[in-house]
């Protein structure tokens, strides 16, 4: 589902005929670059929660 969302926005933005090497590596380089802050937001995110969230809450969570 994730290739075919892709696939949808990059045909949209004109991608699909104006195929180039240059403009390919532009999308994927942007496409990686996106997910990799994403990723690293979130992970940061879920550490800094982590160390706000005592070790009983945390162990209650796991239970449920």
């Amino acid at each position: 589902m994730t290739i075919k969302a892709f696939a949808a926005v990059f045909a949209s933005a004109g991608l699909a005929t104006q195929a180039s090497v240059t403009g390919a590596m532009v999308v994927t380089l942007g496409v990686a670059t996106g997910s990799l802050i994403w990723w690293l937001a979130l992970t940061t995110g879920v550490w800094t929660l982590r160390h706000m969230v005592s070790d009983k809450a945390v162990i209650t969570v796991n239970r449920v």
